[in-house]
């Protein structure tokens, strides 16, 4: 199945919930469950945030220090931190530009999702939240708590890797969608990802993890803004596909 929107197609094979997918979904899901903390465990999780909170830093600070300290000042320690010696210096109206267009996009994403979800009552509802609760979970996974704009970019860099590759195997589904939503989150939110946690649930090594994460990106040629044309092409696949 290929759908045309004006100029635009869609590489994304028609069977792209396979019953492997919803297996992977089902193991995250049982993953989950088994990693809530349980009522007996309740004093030792207690007395670990504890120590993690009164933990003294280098210079004998603890959390509760840093948390009476001014904004200004935790953002210089964060900047100096993050910085390092030979970080390349980027101007700040080129920083500020950039958080702007990624503000613009996610509230453009937000917009275009409710839209086009309260207009087509059509759309086969359980198909796509089969496929898009693959998606939030493992977003959260990766420790964040999962937003909607989140969504559509993940969808979008698996179609535009398609794309330069050509055809996968079911078998590659699911990494494809969580390099996916490794870059999504990267890009759209923070640096950060818990890859311990991701290593012990998907069985891959934090080695495998940064190579097909540097394949994703150089695929699609380090691409991460979205056009208007993409998002109605994708919000039009939805509905297609269910």
């Amino acid at each position: 199945m290929m759908i045309r929107s004006g100029s635009s197609s869609w590489c994304l094979p028609p069977n792209w919930v396979t019953p492997a997918v919803l297996y992977d979904i089902s193991v995250l899901r049982s993953y989950q469950e088994v990693r809530k903390p349980q009522p007996q465990d309740e004093c030792v999780l207690g007395f670990l945030l504890y120590l993690k909170h009164h933990q003294k830093d280098r210079d004998g600070h603890t959390r509760e220090d840093m948390s009476r300290a001014t904004p200004i000042a935790i953002k210089a320690v964060r900047m100096k931190l993050t910085a390092g010696p030979h970080a390349r210096y980027t101007p700040k109206h080129v920083r500020n530009a950039h958080k702007l267009e990624k503000s613009r996009q996610k509230k453009a994403i937000y917009c275009m999702v409710d839209r086009f979800f309260h207009a087509n009552d059509t759309v086969r509802h359980d198909l796509v939240r089969d496929y898009f609760s693959c998606i939030k979970d493992l977003v959260k996974l990766m420790g964040y708590r999962y937003k909607k704009h989140l969504l559509l970019p993940t969808i979008i860099y698996m179609d535009r890797y398609i794309r330069k590759t050509g055809p996968i195997v079911p078998a590659d589904f699911f990494r494809l969608l969580l390099t996916s939503a490794i870059v999504t989150v990267k890009f759209w939110e923070d640096w950060g990802v818990d890859a311990d946690l991701v290593q012990e649930v998907c069985g891959l090594s934090r080695k495998d993890i940064g190579n097909m994460e540097r394949n994703f990106l150089s695929t699609i040629d380090y691409s991460l803004f979205l056009t208007p044309q993409e998002v109605d092409t994708a919000l039009l696949v939805v509905a297609g596909a269910a």
